[in-house]
């Protein structure tokens, strides 16, 4: 809440705006709780808008709370004198300059009287003991002092007030008089050697230098106003006289200004006086005559006109504005979001770049932003009173321009006066009938064609009937017991369509009411045509007449010539064109006829025409998932209120602006459906700790381009570390064991540091920028040697970049190992090696050719033993090509399996010529018999092994009549073991076997019956896959398998039931960026995905991703991959 006073002062009237009795009563405690003093007609004052106020103290880094003095220097950093330290602030922190009686180049003392820059960016320090020049580049202190040997030193040690004048000159104000610096020939003057100043005393302390617009020098002192004639090298003084009025109020001047008005304004200790040089006379005025009597707030510090025209006059009770105009002053104190601090006494006022207003005071220093985007109100700023459930607002409605109803969340009705600062409360506790209504948790307020407003609640709806009577409970029917349904159900929504016809959402079902009669809609689980939930969030008629409802399951669409509903769902066959959540939250639809859906995970496009969504989330940029409301202001951009604060949406680029607390919204949290946009534009939300109102197009943002500064380089070496100044700097040389570095850097906007952005890069090292977001820090290891320019960029808290930036060199010297010297002497050093190679090796040569000689008959001989390996090699390989044939000729093919089940594929992929994996498909009356059979190693062996395996299956089915998969497994083992028996016994240390998953499938009983050697089975079934694993050994000969016997599974075979047979060569092949298996989990994964579309499409989606998967890697092992739907009902 604002509260602005305007008064009007002159030099006969100190009362100022107090009445009578109260005009000098009130206690100099009540002024010393007056926060921070702004005057309405500065653009801090805009209606409607809070201002954000900072303070900076010792906790966070500043040296001292005793301000003195505050400039903005030419680079964008803040420097802060005190009483104990002189600080540089760059939006993070602050970095304190002290006396240190052990470093010659520090401050010569550590209390500052003033700071000032001169043309060259050099920074001039007043102390208590000597003039102080601040080097950038090295960062030290050059002292000037006294010297009584040197009439061109400074005439005393104490510095109290500096001023450089339009010509470049530094004035210097001691306690004996007036010193004036020439930069160009480094001496100092004293005006005593032209004219002693007039009243002059060793008292004189902190009083200002100014030069007007005119060139006039001007000096405050205790003993008046000294005009200073720099041309006839005298003085003219201003001294108060009681008889005068038109006199100086006060001869302590302790502030002079000129505005861009070109008033001359005098602060002193009592009053503030405007010149006017035509009469020689003064007008004071007394911004203490509005404080009552006894706050004696007359003492002007300071005076300083920011960008606007704003006069800002600092006092010993805070901070005033005054309009030479009007004689005007104007206070106002925000009661949200500013901390209170008692007997504050500003001293110095200044303003940064993006307009903040800096005020430095003996109790801290404070920066004042009125870029708030949002003003935040509660009920309580205008009833105080209210129950603590107020807080929370739960819908909102405008009445006009002035009157606001807002419902809360258990704390009843309040309709506000906005100008007024008013309230009127309706409760359903009120004693008073015309202050009643039905329940306090008001959720709805809604405004009908014909005007009336309708009130949705936790108990039933209300109507306005007007002042004297209040809000009665109402019902749109005929028959008033059709509204029982709303007692103890939660009102969500009400709407009125373009029929007239009234609907009303609630937690319980949906009902609407035409010419008196109600019809409800409820969820019938057993009718797909009626509405997916009972409750509605949110109703909304869009322009082509359709009704839509946000429900706690799905969004609705409602066909009013066929009472039906149709259901949008989270499809996840539809992946990221489906509805992200089925928790539908709000409707919306924008100008152009676009349907937008907030759910609890998103945003949401809806695209009727094909019934698909396009979805936004934290992951687009939104600040939460969770949408509570959605407006849309007047260019088209969507607002909406999250779980995490507001978020404006570009539908057309989709662009994201999210805004927190920081930008003056009541809390992170608002609440559904509290939303409301006038006829005006303005837009309304509420959350759990008040509602925000805003313009969209009068949100301020900060556009200013900020400096981007280096602000500190680390060199880490082995062994020590340490910072090397840099501001100024153009290059950075650095040794070689000197390669490892940080950079630190700002971008100097001081409105919100913490949301600055920043790009940096490092030429000759790397040629894209790195965009580290708010961190501000570079890191470099072990950079080569050799020149490079880093440069950085950084943007304000709005996302306005200075593309320019800060750059400077950096130089890695290259060590004398790696000179051109070194490479000079490496290259004489590798001709003279060569010359000796070379000598050594013609010497060598003679040798070697006798060798030669001795060799090619050898090698001869050689050669004729190549020829013959590569004859036997080929009649090997026509061998191998002969076997493989023999091997396809005995196993079936793909097309016999099909016969049987024709939705059905076999994936078939040999690593070699011949496989060690092989596949059976037999047919024994109504049975199927299908194996996948892995037999130990690939190539040769495993083909012998796979001959063996295919023979012995054919006999235990074919012959011995065997038809249970365990029964034929334990068979083939048996047999197995006698073909590798010798003469009885058994040889256990020939380890191979076979994997095997034996599946027989009745297709007149619909069953399935499986069991594996370590081979498992997928079975998969309404998009869940089951694994039947085989037991944990294999057909073969080993010791510790005796007397093991294989374990039969059955399964009722459904419909659309999928079955998978495997060897394990597809997810032991190695592949994709890592080169690592493709392992069971991604296989199933894989089937899952692939499992509902033809045969044959997922034996070419399997072929497809392996080929994928494999890129440059070779095969590993035989594939092996069989699938089939049998596609039997259940029997």
């Amino acid at each position: 809440m604002l509260t602005v006073n305007n008064c009007r002062f002159s030099q006969h009237n100190r009362d100022g705006c107090l009445p009578g009795p109260f005009a000098g009563k009130v206690t100099l405690f009540l002024a010393a709780m007056m926060l921070l003093v702004f005057v309405f007609t500065s653009s801090f004052t805009t209606p409607g808008r809070d201002i954000r106020i900072v303070r900076y103290s010792l906790e966070d880094g500043l040296s001292q709370i005793s301000v003195s003095s505050i400039i903005l220097d030419s680079y964008g950093f803040l420097w802060v004198g005190t009483q104990y330290g002189l600080n540089q602030f760059d939006g993070y922190g602050f970095r304190t300059f002290k006396h240190q009686p052990s470093d010659r180049s520090s401050l010569s003392n550590s209390t500052i009287n003033s700071v000032i820059e001169d043309d060259r960016g050099n920074l001039w320090v007043a102390t208590d003991d000597g003039l102080n020049v601040f080097d950038r580049k090295s960062e030290t202190f050059t002292v000037y002092r006294h010297d009584s040997g040197d009439r061109y030193s400074l005439n005393h040690n104490r510095v109290t007030g500096l001023f450089r004048d339009s010509g470049g000159a530094i004035w210097i104000k001691t306690p004996l008089g007036l010193d004036r610096f020439d930069p160009a020939s480094g001496v100092f003057e004293n005006t005593a050697s032209f004219d002693p100043l007039p009243g002059w005393a060793e008292e004189n302390g902190g009083e200002p230098i100014y030069e007007d617009s005119r060139g006039r020098l001007w000096i405050g002192s205790h003993n008046g106003l000294l005009l200073f004639d720099r041309i006839g090298g005298h003085f003219q003084v201003f001294r108060h006289d009681r008889d005068d009025q038109g006199s100086i109020s006060s001869n302590n001047v302790r502030a002079v200004f000129e505005t861009s008005g070109g008033d001359l304004l005098i602060g002193t200790d009592n009053g503030l006086n405007i010149f006017h040089p035509g009469k020689q006379q003064f007008v004071r005025f007394f911004p203490g005559s509005y404080i009552p009597a006894g706050s004696e707030i007359d003492h002007i510090n300071h005076i300083y006109e920011d960008i606007n025209g704003t006069v800002w006059t600092g006092t010993n009770g805070g901070l005033f504005s005054f309009s030479p105009v009007s004689g005007e002053f104007g206070t106002f104190t925000s009661g949200r979001g500013v901390t209170p601090f008692l007997n504050v006494e500003v001293t110095s006022v200044t303003e940064d770049n993006s307009g903040n207003l800096w005020v430095g005071t003996l109790g801290g220093l404070f920066m004042a932003d009125a870029k708030n985007k949002f003003r935040s109100y509660s009920v309580h700023d205008y009833m105080p009173g209210a129950v603590p459930a107020a807080r929370i607002i739960a819908s909102i409605s405008l009445a006009g321009d002035d009157e606001l109803w807002v419902g809360t969340w258990g704390g009843g009705l309040f309709r506000i006066k906005r100008t007024a600062i008013d309230a009127v409360h309706y409760s359903s506790m009120s004693p008073a009938t015309s202050r009643r209504i039905s329940n306090d948790f008001v959720h709805v307020i809604f405004r009908r064609s014909d005007g009336s407003l309708i009130l949705g609640t936790r108990d039933g709806l209300d109507i306005y009937l007007g002042e004297d009577i209040g809000f009665v409970p109402y019902c749109p029917s005929d028959d008033p017991g059709d509204c029982s349904v709303f007692k103890s159900n939660r009102v969500y929504s009400v709407m009125e369509d373009s029929r007239q016809v009234m609907w009303v959402a609630t937690r319980n079902g949906l009902y609407a009411f035409d010419n008196g009669e109600m019809f409800e809609y409820l969820h019938d689980p057993d009718d797909v045509n009626s509405i997916s939930s009972n409750q509605v969030h949110d109703i909304k008629e869009c322009s082509n007449g359709y009704i839509w409802l946000a429900t706690a399951r799905g969004l609705n669409r409602y066909d009013r010539e066929a009472r039906t509903f149709i259901s949008y769902l989270k499809n996840p066959d539809m992946g990221r064109f489906s509805l992200s959540n089925n928790e539908v939250t709000a409707i919306h639809e924008d100008a152009g006829g676009n349907l937008w859906i907030g759910t609890v995970a998103g945003l949401n496009r809806f695209f009727p025409r094909t019934g698909s969504f396009m979805v936004f989330s934290e992951l687009e940029g939104l600040p939460d998932n969770l949408i509570y409301a959605i407006a849309e202001d007047d260019n088209g951009r969507l607002w909406l209120s999250t779980n995490n604060g507001i978020a404006r949406f570009d539908p057309d680029n989709f662009e994201v602006i999210s805004f927190d607390v920081d930008d003056g919204l009541q809390d992170y949290e608002f609440n559904l459906g509290a939303v409301y946009k006038s006829e005006n534009g303005e837009i309304f939300f509420g959350g759990v700790s008040g509602f925000n109102s805003f313009y969209p197009d009068s949100i301020l943002y900060n556009d200013n381009i900020p400096p981007v500064a280096i602000t500190s380089f680390e060199v880490q070496a082995p062994g020590y570390e340490r910072f090397v100044p840099v501001t100024g700097t153009e290059e950075i040389i650095l040794q070689p064991y000197e390669n490892s570095f940080s950079i630190e850097f700002a971008a100097l906007d001081f409105t919100r540091p913490n949301r600055n952005r920043y790009s940096y890069t490092l030429e000759g090292l790397e040629d894209s920028w790195i965009y580290p977001g708010t961190r501000r820090v570079a890191g470099f290891n072990r950079v080569p040697p050799g020149t490079y320019m880093f440069r950085v960029r950084g943007s304000n808290n709005d996302g306005i970049w200075n593309e320019e930036g800060a750059s400077f060199r950096i130089v890695v010297v290259t060590p004398w190992w790696m000179s051109g010297y070194a490479y000079g002497f490496y290259g004489i050093t590798v001709l003279g090696l060569i010359y000796i190679i070379v000598m050594f090796s013609t010497i060598q040569l003679r040798t070697a050719n006798q060798v030669l000689r001795e060799k090619e008959q050898a090698s001869q001989e050689v050669a004729r033993q190549k020829e013959e390996l590569s004859l036997k090699n080929r009649n090997i390989t026509d061998s191998i090509n002969y076997a493989r044939r023999i091997q396809m000729a005995m196993m079936p093919k793909s097309r016999q399996l099909q016969r049987h089940f024709p939705d059905s594929f076999i994936f078939y992929s040999p690593k070699d010529i011949v496989s060690g994996d092989f596949f059976w498909v037999s047919k024994r009356r109504d049975k199927v018999f299908v194996a996948v059979v892995d037999c130990t190693g690939h190539g040769v062996p495993g083909a012998f092994m796979s001959i063996i395996g295919y023979e012995l299956l054919r006999n235990i089915i074919n012959v011995k009549g065997i038809e249970s998969p365990a029964g034929i497994l334990n068979e083939l083992n048996v047999d197995f073991s006698k073909i590798f028996d010798s003469e009885g016994e058994k040889d256990y240390s020939f380890r191979d076997g076979m994997d095997i998953g034996f599946i027989v499938i009745d297709r007149g009983k619909s069953l399935l019956e499986f069991s594996g050697a370590f081979s498992p089975m997928y079975l998969i079934r309404d998009m869940s896959i089951t694994e039947v694993k085989g037991n944990r050994f294999p057909v073969g000969i080993m010791e510790d398998l005796i007397g093991e016997t294989f374990t039969n599974h059955t399964i009722h075979l459904e419909k659309d039931d999928m079955i998978y047979l495997f060897s394990d060569g597809y997810p032991d092949q190695f592949g994709g960026v890592d080169g690592k298996k493709f392992k069971f989990r991604r296989f199933r994964h894989l089937l899952l995905n692939i499992h509902k579309l033809p045969a044959s499409q997922q034996q070419d989606m399997l072929e497809d991703s392996m080929i994928h998967w494999m890129g440059s890697q070779e095969q590993v092992d035989d594939i092996l991959v069989i699938g089939i739907r049998p596609g039997l009902d259940h029997a």
